[in-house]
């Protein structure tokens, strides 16, 4: 029992840390008004980060565009619940930490007060955590519209605010004056500012507009800009594909690389963080991210969204660097606001994240393994249900995202889905229409197309090592369990709908595990749990077992093999079946949880570990002579989850409401995280 013991203090010491971020949250969870958010925009002052965006009441007025913000912990937790206005009648924002506090800037065309359009440049002033600091400021009024949207940089005293119209002002916006030069300002280092004009020039000027460089972009490149203080890091973006370039304060090009080829790239975004240039821009229904140095590039990694991003922002803190987009919900056409943190190589486990559906709904979440990298899958319910998948490296970055299946007109919001990992890659079983459905993802992002296994419904899978033993009720008046083997080029082996242990008895809450050797399948009937051995062939053995019963109704059933034992778990609504174990049958252990509450049970170690409750979640640990002890608490609320251990770290899938009614699926990882060899 003491084995266990250092792993429960470790828990306990750390689940009240905050967990690595590692997949997009909204800003604004409100998908009913009807808004387009078009223009997002952040910035971080090596503490904390701000994110304001645009809410268009209209889609093609900009006038009737509002600036909203939030701002996060460096952790990228949010200080506010909610949004919070900025700037009111104004569109296409930027923002800057001027030293002090946060400068939002942003465009308006509209004057309330006069006959004709009056172009203006409009800012506000807000404190590091929220509040505004004074009123809304014009820092310009101008006699021509826009022609780019609104960038702010700050450099100095000084803050440099355009669209095509252009004033340089002190950064409390006080004393504005016309600059030099109609242009966007795109970032500021060394004296210097980045700029676009409207005629598709990059310049570096000073603050008296002295011009140091200039270069042409090809015709409808877009271009984004960062500095670190001593070069400025700028990619570009057109119908070619994706370039890279670092550019000396002193206007010298001191490199120029390829990111991405043939591409139809757009929305172009980068910050320095973590010793390397972090770049971004859409492609169509992806969100794509690479590093690169003056002398490097990494490798772009491109997952797929629910839409096109419409606008992407960048900025690097000390924790790492903020990613934030706007993109369209396409059912309701309502624009939405996500962020990313990518994390510092060495920096401590960081803020959870929520990972938001095109539905507003995710179900289900599934863990599994490999030898060097995790897969998370869940459900996305709507009219056009999707089962997504995403695959992270050890460290919890994001290696690529995928839709696994896209069953047309399917709605699964009662649907679970299972996966199981081996060799040949994750097994994913669902039912859709009452048929088990299957799926392979490979561990290199590549996967067969889906395929029937049988009639029925709540699937269960598990795996040998090399194969697959899938179970599942038929849609039989009197349910029955069938199953068969697929093996790892994915051929169906038993019959269709081929039954275990056929009985004149209902039979509900399949489970199977498999220890290598045979698997083992559990089941209900008549509130009695009973157990079979199959081998790996997936034949059934001679003897059902009766494992033990309950004076009440069994919720579910759960199986977990380590080594040559199993441990069987029941949640019962009378709690007659409950810790300590026991053992009923050679190799076989059973115990019981309380009802109405998510849980999950799996191997660990030398033993098995069990995750438990919903606010908290408690663990509990169990060696293989069926002894067990309590660990710490995970402080999280959750619907349902799934977990794997990798030593000590503990990784933690699970589904929580937002509040909105919907839910999202989080990934938190608890433990020690160590940096992989390689750019990313």
């Amino acid at each position: 029992m003491n084995r266990f013991v250092p792993i429960a203090v470790f828990l306990a010491a750390t689940a009240s840390a905050s967990p690595i971020a590692i997949h997009p949250r909204t800003t604004d969870p409100d998908v009913t008004s009807g808004m387009a958010r078009p223009h997002v925009a952040v910035a971080s002052n090596g503490k904390t980060f701000i994110v304001a965006w645009e809410d268009r009441s209209v889609p093609a007025s900009p006038n009737s565009g509002k600036i909203y913000y939030r701002t996060f912990a460096d952790s990228g937790s949010a200080d506010q619940s909610t949004p919070t206005l900025a700037v009111s009648g104004a569109f296409a924002p930027a923002v800057v930490w001027n030293g002090a506090e946060w400068v939002i800037a942003a465009s308006a065309t509209f004057d309330a007060g006069g006959s004709v359009d009056l172009p203006t440049l409009r800012a506000a002033r807000v404190s590091e955590h929220g509040g505004a600091i004074g009123s809304e400021t014009v820092v310009l009024s101008a006699q021509t519209p826009p022609a780019l949207t609104t960038g702010i940089a700050a450099n100095g005293a000084g803050l440099l605010i355009g669209n095509g119209n252009a004033a340089l002002t002190a950064r409390d916006l006080s004393q504005p004056r016309t600059f030099r030069f109609r242009v966007k300002p795109l970032a500021a280092a060394g004296g210097t500012f980045l700029t676009l004009d409207e005629s598709n020039h990059v310049s570096i000027v000073t603050n008296t507009g002295i011009v140091l460089t200039d270069f042409a972009l090809q015709t409808g490149g877009s271009v984004a800009a960062t500095a670190n203080g001593s070069e400025y890091g700028v990619v570009i973006t057109a119908g070619g594909g994706v370039e890279s370039m670092t550019l000396a304060t002193n206007g010298l090009v001191t490199s120029h690389q390829t990111l991405q080829t043939n591409a139809n790239s757009a929305q172009p975004a980068v910050a320095f963080s973590d010793g390397s240039y972090l770049a971004a821009w859409a492609l169509p229904n992806q969100l794509c991210t690479e590093r690169f140095t003056p002398s490097s590039i990494g490798t772009a990694q491109c997952e797929a969204r629910q839409s096109t991003p419409n606008a992407i922002a960048l900025s690097s803190g000390t924790s790492g660097a903020l990613l934030a987009w706007s993109e369209t919900v396409v059912e309701t056409g309502t624009g939405q606001v996500w962020t990313r943190l990518y994390p510092s190589a060495g920096v401590a486990p960081s803020a959870q994240t929520v990972v938001s559906g095109s539905a507003g709904l995710q179900r289900f979440p599934r863990i599994e393994r490999g030898s060097d990298q995790l897969r998370v899958a869940w459900t996305e319910p709507a009219l056009a249900s999707r089962l997504v998948s995403v695959t992270l490296d050890s460290r919890g970055d994001l290696r690529s995202a995928a839709v696994i299946a896209a069953p047309s007109a399917t709605l699964l919001s009662n649907v679970r889905m299972r996966t199981a990992h081996n060799a040949a890659g994750t097994l994913t079983v669902w039912s859709q229409s009452n048929v088990v459905m299957a799926q392979l993802m490979r561990d290199d992002g590549s996967s067969p197309a889906p395929f029937a296994i049988g009639h029925g419904n709540e699937p269960e899978v598990a795996t040998d090592g090399n194969q697959w033993l899938v179970v599942w009720l038929t849609n039989d008046t009197i349910p029955q369990i069938a199953s068969t083997i697929v093996t790892s080029d994915l051929t169906v082996v038993s019959p269709e709908d081929s039954l275990l242990v056929p009985s004149d008895t209902k039979q509900t809450l399949p489970a199977v595990a498999s220890r290598g050797s045979d698997y083992l399948i559990v089941w209900t009937e008549t509130s009695v749990v009973k157990a079979i051995a199959v081998s790996t062939a997936g034949n059934a053995g001679d003897k059902v077992l009766d494992l033990t019963a309950s004076r009440g109704v069994i919720e579910e059933l759960q199986v977990a093999a380590s080594g040559d034992k199993y441990l069987v778990v029941a949640q019962n609504e009378t709690g007659d079946i409950a810790f300590p174990a026991t053992q009923p049958a050679q190799g076989i252990f059973v115990a019981g949880v309380a009802a109405n509450q998510p849980w999950r049970v799996r191997n660990n170690d030398n033993g098995f570990a069990l995750l438990e409750g919903s606010s908290p979640i408690r663990t509990r640990f169990i060696d293989r002579s069926g002894v067990d002890v309590t660990g710490g608490v995970l402080p999280i609320d959750v619907t349902d989850f799934d977990f794997v251990y990798d030593g000590p770290r503990l990784f933690l899938a699970y589904e929580q409401s937002d509040g909105y009614l919907s839910s999202n699926v989080f990934l938190d990882i608890f433990g020690p995280r160590v940096r992989p060899s390689g750019m990313r």
